[in-house]
């Protein structure tokens, strides 16, 4: 069937502890050496209050993409040939 496709844009306020926070879960910073990874949500942190007023907005963007499936088609087993 046809694919719809739908956009959801959306906005997240972090403070400098929640976007610190989240940082922290993403993959290439948790393989940093654990100095190096304090330093740098140090520094963020430092940023984000200093220059942002303690406040940064992120947005965020969820595609989501539909689509039905055409009953009878070739691999497509009908209701009588599926059973439990």
């Amino acid at each position: 069937g046809a694919v719809e496709h739908r956009c959801y844009p959306w906005t997240e306020c972090y403070d400098a502890r929640s976007y610190t926070e989240l940082l922290s879960t993403h993959s290439d910073h948790r393989m940093l050496p654990r100095e190096q990874l304090d330093d740098l949500l140090q520094a963020v942190a430092e940023a984000i209050e200093d220059v942002a007023g303690d406040e940064i907005s992120y947005a965020y963007r969820t595609d989501l993409l539909t689509a039905r499936r055409e009953s009878g088609g070739e691999g497509d087993p009908t209701a009588a040939e599926v059973e439990n």
